[in-house]
């Protein structure tokens, strides 16, 4: 065996050995006693014993809006900005009053994400589990899962 070619082996076993280790951080659930992953609702792992949450999100969630809470970003009465963010905040006004879109970053960014989609007219459906939180956007129906089931979040 040659040098390079050793140091070929040598490298090649120190990638998989990382690569491994990166896929275990990612490990997609907890086992069954069978060693297979169970899902979020899967009855062995909702009946594993856990704290009660601090809360529950289980609902319809909508922003409330109205004059001091609209749809876009507007600050409270006698709240000050900093002069970077007033300026941003003066030439969104500038351009309402004009009839043009300001900065809409969902209508250059597709598909909208978080948060920007709780900050618009859609409701939100909320489902909390012990092992998961499901997220359904009245907008596009965009679902969003929080796994509180200790796998790690990607």
């Amino acid at each position: 065996m040659t040098r390079v070619s050793g140091l070929i082996k040598v490298a090649a076993s120190i990638a998989v050995i990382l690569g491994a280790s990166g896929l275990r951080a990612q490990a997609p659930a907890p086992l069954d006693e069978k060693g297979v992953p169970m899902g979020s609702l899967a009855p062995a792992n909702l009946a594993k014993t856990r704290p009660k949450p601090a809360f529950d999100l289980t609902g319809t969630w909508l922003h409330a809006m109205g004059p001091n809470n609209p749809w876009q970003f507007s600050p409270p009465p006698g709240f000050k900005l900093t002069p970077a963010a007033q300026a941003q905040y003066d030439a969104s006004k500038k351009a309402a009053a004009e009839g043009k879109a300001y900065r809409d970053d969902i209508g250059h960014c597709w598909p909208a994400g978080l948060p920007i989609i709780m900050t618009r007219v859609w409701p939100i459906a909320m489902m909390q589990k012990p092992t998961v939180i499901y997220m359904v956007s009245g907008f596009m129906n965009s679902v969003r899962i929080i796994y509180l089931d200790g796998r790690k979040h990607t």
